[in-house]
């Protein structure tokens, strides 16, 4: 931008006028220019620090997630041994129950056998005394009349 000089002391004045104009245009540019970088850097700089602040709640949310994992396996550890146990305890006690049962079953099946022996009164007798029980190895007597 230049002006049409009349005079010698206008074209200094305008010269002078001129100077001064692109020193404050070139002051203002590079001042635009600090704060444009200054900016540029302050957005980059929030924005590491967000990425960074993301990066450290991921961490905490996995950290949470694992703990809840490991909490949740030793529970599960924990009912099954339970579960365990309570299966061994009802195996053992059904067994024991078979077992009284079978007992019973082999002295009822005893006594039934007994009781069938000796409901007859010529059954009363001593098992020393071999003598009364004659008629009952020897069908013979039967067929007496």
């Amino acid at each position: 931008m230049t002006l049409p000089a009349t005079n010698t002391n206008e074209t200094t004045t305008n010269a002078s006028i001129m100077e001064a104009v692109e020193k404050t245009i070139d002051t203002r540019r590079k001042l635009i220019s600090k704060l444009k970088d200054k900016k540029l850097l302050t957005k980059k700089d929030t924005t590491e620090n967000r990425m960074f602040a993301l990066g450290q709640e991921k961490l905490q949310l996995k950290k949470r997630m694992i703990d809840q994992l490991e909490k949740s396996e030793k529970k599960y550890t924990e009912s099954m041994e339970s579960f365990a146990a309570s299966l061994n305890s009802l195996t053992s006690t059904m067994q024991s129950g078979f077992t009284m049962l079978g007992m019973m079953m082999h002295q009822t099946r005893q006594q039934n056998q007994n009781q069938h022996y000796n409901m007859h009164p010529q059954y009363q007798q001593q098992p020393n005394n071999v003598e009364g029980f004659w008629h009952l190895q020897d069908p013979s007597h039967f067929n007496q009349t």
